[in-house]
């Protein structure tokens, strides 16, 4: 049987409950508990091992899911950032951008007091799945972009480097020494905030009808 299938039936307890009563200050469900997944073989790299990050709160599991990539060998290991709702019929819940990023900080002690691990060489985002952070990406890149542009790379590229997600990640890695080498992405599309919201919670009280996202956004550390 599919591990990935039966996630929410194989899962280990890992005793971290967080002050959260379990209703945010919008009265919808924050974090609650941190569940990790039963380890598994990456599909297309056997010597892979993944393990799933999320929170849950009571019967619910949070759309948003932190993978962990590693091998036996050494103290690396890449995480990657993703909405997913493998199981259908489940029931999950949305979370916002801080919550979400609980859930990432979550995931880099575990490696490292559980596994090891703690040197984090990537981390791959898939921004639509970041709420708040993602919207503030993309009202960045359209009030410096150029008008007579439909499209700027550069720009872009700005955006993300000002962001507050990646103000985020480099508090994430400070205490381990480290820094941020390299950002990357390849397409950016354009997306309305109503589909944005079936996945996350947007705390913003203004924010446009769509959002310019990037799903595929690779952050290299050193």
């Amino acid at each position: 049987m599919n591990t990935r299938i039966i996630f929410v039936m194989s899962i280990v307890f890992v005793s971290s409950v967080y002050g959260c009563c379990g209703i945010n200050e919008s009265g919808v469900k924050c974090e609650g508990q941190l569940y990790v997944g039963e380890p598994y073989t990456h599909k297309s790299f056997q010597d892979v091992t993944v393990i799933d990050f999320r929170w849950s709160l009571d019967d619910s599991i949070s759309v948003c899911e932190v993978s962990s990539s590693f091998t036996g060998k050494g103290r690396g290991y890449s995480l990657s950032i993703a909405s997913d709702r493998k199981e259908k019929g489940g029931k999950y819940y949305r979370m916002s951008y801080p919550d979400q990023l609980k859930l990432l900080k979550e995931a880099v002690s575990y490696m490292k007091k559980e596994k090891g691990k703690d040197h984090l060489k990537r981390i791959y985002i898939q921004m639509s799945a970041l709420g708040d952070a993602g919207v503030l990406v993309s009202n960045k890149y359209k009030a410096i972009k150029p008008a007579e542009k439909a499209y700027d790379r550069s720009s872009y590229q700005r955006a993300l480097e000002k962001s507050l997600l990646i103000s985020d990640i480099k508090d994430l890695v400070r205490p381990f020494h480290q820094t941020i080498r390299n950002i990357s992405f390849e397409l950016v599309y354009n997306v309305s905030t109503k589909d944005l919201l079936e996945d996350v919670i947007l705390n913003q009280l203004n924010y446009p009808d769509t959002v310019e996202l990037c799903d595929d956004l690779c952050i290299e550390l050193l």
